[in-house]
């Protein structure tokens, strides 16, 4: 089977490109040109990854990222951002919402974006790691004391307790960079955009 790529682009060209590209690579690949478009695409075709820009129409690919992170189908979805918003705050919240890499357009020539698909379908994407904290070690209820919106560790929602995600930066060459989130496991969200509970 082959394995299935969405191009998410609202100009024309950058469309027609990937998608003769990746098909002459032996994928198959189906276009969304905004946001909108591309989250009704992937719960039919449920691509292997999306290529997904971001400045977009109707609705933009940060928005997109975080559908697809709340989606229990698509949340593991591999992507890659490839887009003209290139300024470092938009890099961080690409990579924060879920992306697997950030890329700007104007750095990498058709080639180079297929063969990190390539090698991202192929399973050398970064990995995500979650690392339980122990509430009575060391900073813990000092940061819980500081930082309300951890509830404890303790998930808002349902109550479970959330874990420290990290997942290493791509951009940074000495792999010693990561980008760190509370999470719940069992919600699949975000434990810091929550409101903890009224007492």
């Amino acid at each position: 089977m082959r394995e299935k790529i969405l191009v998410v682009d609202d100009e024309e060209l950058i469309r027609k490109i990937y998608f003769e590209r990746l098909n002459f690579e032996g994928f198959e690949v189906q276009t969304a040109n905004d946001g909108i478009e591309a989250f009704d695409k992937m719960k039919t075709f449920m691509p292997d990854l999306v290529l997904l820009d971001i400045l977009m129409p109707r609705k933009d690919g940060f928005s997109v990222l975080e559908e697809m992170k709340k989606d229990p189908q698509l949340k593991d979805t591999a992507v890659i951002v490839l887009t003209n918003a290139g300024r470092e705050d938009d890099i961080k919240k690409g990579i924060f919402l879920g992306a697997n890499d950030y890329l700007i357009k104007t750095n990498y020539s058709p080639n180079e974006i297929v063969g990190k698909i390539t090698a991202l379908l192929k399973g050398t994407k970064s990995k995500t790691y979650h690392l339980a904290i122990k509430e009575t070690f060391k900073d813990a209820q000092k940061f819980a004391q500081d930082f309300a919106y951890v509830n404890n560790f303790r998930c808002p929602k349902c109550g479970e307790q959330i874990t420290l995600e990290l997942k290493p930066n791509p951009q940074d060459k000495t792999n010693r960079q990561f980008f760190a989130n509370f999470v719940c496991e069992r919600c699949t969200l975000a434990a810091q955009t929550q409101t903890p509970p009224t007492q």
